[in-house]
């Protein structure tokens, strides 16, 4: 049995140390019970190490139960066991694990890795590299947490943040919680800023707001107060007390909003709400959409229960189903396929293609009583030429009735409406002829709106402009002044504008035409496109003749034909080719293809990659690849050939390949050459043909002759 000495010389008075081991207890009633190399120092008075190896005690009434490398220096501190793990401060303590670091006071570390409390009252039970600067605060375990404020908790997961009071993180991956009474369950990459706020599980959501929740589902996000998501991903809430049920990417944008669930739908009106569906809009005050798709509902009041690309804006008013029916009188309601109702307390009901103006009236495709009371009639009822129920008798056999506008003159029995002053609807069906003056021939569907407007023909054409012209074909619409006519889909918005054919054509400013084509669109005044495809002219006086995708937004400029050639400044011109640029004022490309011009008053004829940059009133023929940039003054000139380049004033290249001018005023003719010096010709071969003798000295000045006496020795005169 080893020996026990008290009050040993070498310790301190009353201490007790176990000998033979290395152990050493410097200070008054401090013992060391066992183990070896354990040190209780001169400031650990009434400190106690019962075993272990390596460990110290600094301060007094510390206690280190067992293990290795441990370290108490606050007062009343303890260490049940592990290994390398410091208690630093007073009343703390660490029950074991390893390399644990406990500076806060009353505060303790259970056990685990690498984990530090840094605050009073502070815990850590488990887990590894945890950080606790909260004071009454826990973090369980799980590994890399940090844990910032007061009385809050971490109780697993990895890489969570919490700098808030009475918050929680139950678990999960690089969660951040910062606002105060808040709480992450569980999850990924979620955030929390908002106080009273939760969220439940999922990844990547976000709350902003207080009183909020978000249940799971993946980067969903809340912006206003007391509002909840409970599932989905990509939603959105914006402003308070709204909800969304599940879904994708639907967002509120207003307050006491509700969407179900669905794809894509927006709620902006305050009070309003979405059911269920998809691509769905409600803008309006206290409005609904309950079911269907790409419905649009910006009326107060209003409600679309189901359907397809239904359109209302009217206060008060129902679309109950269909698809593509338009409703923008107040208090009305649609049951209908693509039919259109603009009047007050109206209904349509059934059928398609209807289309109701009057207030205050049922409009029906075919009207079935089954049940008809008996009884004496007071007066007949008959059907006039709108359509409408009225008293009277059978008619003559007249094609044509006064309109509703003053001495207007309408078809019989073909929906015609003629309720512009002095207009006209000779014929067709649906047509409506609603300003001074305004026409239509025939056709379907047809709205002569503008004054003085005319229509001839086709169908749903609209002539909304005064003095606007249609003649023909479908779906165009005419602003003032300006002329369509025919084809297909073309829009003429400018005043003055002109689209004669093709399309999907839009000339859209002031005296701008287009001739045919399609998809063509001339955005600026008194531009011109001929015909082609997907062409366009952006500046004042463009021309395009043809080709497709060319581009023309130099003002004054031109493109001849071919594709997506484009220019770029005034007074440019392209006749042709492909992929070709110009950029500076003044500059032409004949034809080719991708070369660009970017020095003004210069020219490329033709060629492929042929370029002019910051070298004014420069030259490339043909060729490929030739290069005619940065000079001072320009002026270079490429007659074709490849790789060649001039950099310098004043240069030229014949032809040939790989040829550089780097000097003003030299010329160079071959393959290889460059430029040492100015004012200079270069080439590779010289070959003279009839070359005058001495015989016919004297001859010019700077003229080459040949002495036939000394061997044709070449002389300059």
């Amino acid at each position: 049995m080893a020996e026990i000495i008290i009050i040993d010389p070498v310790g301190g008075p009353s201490s007790t140390v176990r000998c033979g081991l290395s152990d050493i207890a410097e200070s008054i009633y401090s013992t060391v019970s066992g183990g070896r190399r354990n040190h209780a120092t001169t400031t650990a008075r009434y400190s106690t190490i019962g075993g272990g190896v390596k460990n110290t005690s600094s301060c007094f009434y510390n206690t280190i139960a067992g293990g290795g490398l441990n370290r108490t220096c606050g007062k009343y501190s303890t260490i049940g066991g592990g290994r390398a793990n410091s208690s630093l401060s007073e009343f703390s303590f660490i029950g074991g694990g390893n390399l644990n670091t406990n500076f806060g006071t009353n505060s303790v570390i259970v056990g685990g890795e690498l984990n530090t409390s840094f605050s009073s009252c502070g815990t850590i039970v488990s887990g590894s590299l945890n950080k606790n600067y909260g004071k009454n605060s826990v973090i369980l375990g799980g590994t890399q947490n940090e844990l910032i404020n007061e009385c809050s908790g971490i109780f697993s997961g990895e890489k969570n943040y919490l700098a808030c009071d009475y918050s929680l993180i139950g678990g999960g991956f690089e969660n951040t919680l910062v606002a105060n009474h808040s709480s992450i369950v569980n999850g990924c990459s979620n955030f929390v800023t908002g106080e009273y706020s939760s969220i439940v599980s999922g990844l990547e959501n976000n709350i902003y707001s207080s009183n909020s929740s978000i249940l799971t589902g993946y980067r969903n996000c809340i912006g206003g107060y007391s509002s909840s998501i409970t599932s989905g991903n990509e939603n959105s809430v914006k402003d308070p007390y709204s909800f969304i049920g599940s879904g994708l990417r639907n967002k509120t944008q207003s307050c006491f909003n509700f969407i179900g669930s669905g794809f894509e739908n927006a709620v902006l009106g305050d009070g309003s709400a979405i059911l269920n569906g998809n691509v769905n809009s409600v803008s309006g005050y206290l409005s609904t959409v309950l079911n269907g798709s790409g419905h649009i509902n910006i009326g107060d009041y209003s409600t679309i229960i189901g359907g397809c690309q239904n359109k209302l804006s009217g206060c008060a008013s129902t679309i109950s189903a269909g698809y593509t029916n338009t409703l923008v009188g107040n208090c009305s309601m649609i049951s209908s396929n693509n039919s259109i109702l603009t009047a007050n307390r109206s209904v349509i009901l059934g059928g398609q293609n209807i289309t109701g103006t009057t207030d205050d009236a049922v409009y029906v495709p075919t009207l079935n009583i089954r049940d008809i009371g008996s009884g004496t009639s007071v007066f007949n009822l008959g059907v006039d030429s709108s359509g409408f129920v009225v008293t009277g008798v059978t008619g003559g056999s007249s094609l044509y009735e006064i309109g509703v506008g003053t001495d207007s003159t309408q078809r019989i029995g073909v929906s015609a409406d003629a309720s512009g002053d002095f207009s006209v609807v000779s014929g067709g069906l649906s047509n409506t002829a609603s300003n001074y003056y305004s026409f239509i021939g025939g056709g379907g569907q047809n709205t002569a709106v503008g004054n003085s407007s005319v229509i001839v023909g086709g169908g749903i054409n609209k002539a909304i402009g005064d003095y606007s012209f249609i003649g023909g074909g479908s779906n165009h619409e005419a602003n003032c002044y300006s002329f369509i006519g025919g084809g297909g889909q073309n829009t003429a918005s400018g005043s003055y504008s002109t689209v004669s054919g093709g399309i999907y054509n839009t000339a859209s400013e002031y005296g701008a035409f287009i001739g045919g084509g399609r998809c063509n669109t001339a955005i600026n005044s008194g531009s011109t496109i001929v015909g082609g495809y997907e062409n366009t002219t952006i500046d004042a006086l463009t021309f395009i003749g043809g080709g497709r995708c060319n581009s023309a937004s130099g003002s004054s400029s031109f493109i001849g034909a071919g594709r997506s050639n484009t220019t770029l400044s005034s007074r440019n011109s392209i006749n042709g080719g492909g992929f070709n640029v110009t950029s500076e004022e003044n500059t032409i490309i004949g034809g080719g293809s991708c070369n660009t011009s970017l020095s003004c008053q210069s020219a490329i004829v033709g060629g492929f990659k042929n370029t002019t940059f910051s070298s004014a009133y420069s030259f490339i023929g043909a060729g490929e690849c030739n290069t005619i940039s940065g000079s001072t003054y320009g002026w270079g000139v490429i007659g074709a050939g490849r790789d060649n380049t001039i950099i310098s004033s004043y240069g030229g290249i014949l032809g040939g390949r790989l040829n550089t001018v780097q000097h003003d005023c030299s010329f160079i003719i071959g393959y290889g050459l460059a430029s040492s010096c100015p004012n200079t010709t270069y080439m590779n071969c010289l070959n003279l043909v009839d070359i005058p003798t001495e015989a016919g000295l004297p001859l010019p000045s700077g003229t080459v002759y040949r002495c036939t006496t000394e061997s044709n020795r070449l002389y300059v005169v």
